[in-house]
C-alpha cells in the first residue's frame, strides 16, 4: 500500500482493488500498475480528445469510420430519427418488414451510444415474427439505434461462455514515432 501511494503521490491514491487482484492474477506486485480509475481519469483525457470522441461513440459510423474492419451487419438503423437500411438508403415501415421477414438469424436493436455490456440491447430470436414489438422497443430509445444480425462466434470464444459474445479490451497508446504500447 504504501509502494502504490507513493508511486500515485502526484495523482490521486488509486483503489487498492487492482493491485490485489493485478497481483493474484499475475503472481507478482508492482507499484506501477495502471488501475482502471487512474486511467480513466489522468492517462485517458491527456491522450484523447473527449469532445472528438463523441463522434466516435455512435455505432451507427462504425461502418463509415473503420473500413476494411468486420464489423456484425448492420441491417438497419435511426440516425436523427430517420430508418436507414445496411446502405444508408431511407426505408418506409414496409421496407423494415421485408428486411426483417427475411432475417434467417435473430436480431439485436440497441442504443448506438450509450449501450455496452449488454445494456440498451434488446434480442430478438424471431425478427420476422415480431415486427411490431421491435418497432416499440425502438420507441424506448430516445437516441439513434441500430438493428444488428445475431454474430456466430468462433467454438473456442463460446467455450469461454457461450450465452454471450465474448471479447478481449485492449488499451494501447500510439506514439508519435508509431510505437504502440499496451497498458491493459
Amino acid at each position: 500500500v504504501k509502494q502504490v501511494k507513493e508511486f500515485y503521490a502526484p495523482y490521486k491514491i488509486p483503489s487498492m482493488v487492482f493491485h490485489r487482484y493485478f497481483t493474484e492474477k499475475t503472481g507478482e506486485f508492482h507499484p506501477n500498475y495502471m488501475p482502471q480509475d487512474i486511467y480513466v481519469a489522468y492517462v485517458d483525457p491527456y491522450f484523447n480528445d473527449i469532445r472528438g470522441s463523441k463522434y466516435l461513440d455512435n455505432k451507427c459510423y462504425f461502418e463509415s469510420l473503420f473500413r476494411g474492419i468486420p464489423h456484425p451487419f448492420t441491417m438497419l438503423k435511426r440516425v436523427n430519427g430517420i430508418w436507414v437500411d445496411h446502405e444508408n438508403r431511407p426505408v418506409s415501415k414496409e421496407r423494415i418488414a421485408q428486411i426483417l421477414a427475411g432475417e434467417p438469424r435473430g436480431v439485436f436493436v440497441k442504443e448506438a451510444e450509450t449501450s455496452a455490456g449488454g445494456h440498451g440491447v434488446t434480442y430478438f430470436p424471431d425478427p420476422a415474427e415480431k415486427l411490431e414489438e421491435i418497432l416499440q422497443v425502438a420507441k424506448t430509445y430516445p437516441t439513434d439505434i441500430i438493428v444488428q444480425r445475431e454474430l456466430v462466434q468462433h467454438p473456442d470464444l463460446a467455450a469461454m461462455n457461450p450465452s454471450s459474445v465474448n471479447t478481449y479490451r485492449l488499451y494501447s497508446i500510439l506514439g508519435k514515432d508509431g510505437s504502440v504500447k499496451i497498458y491493459s
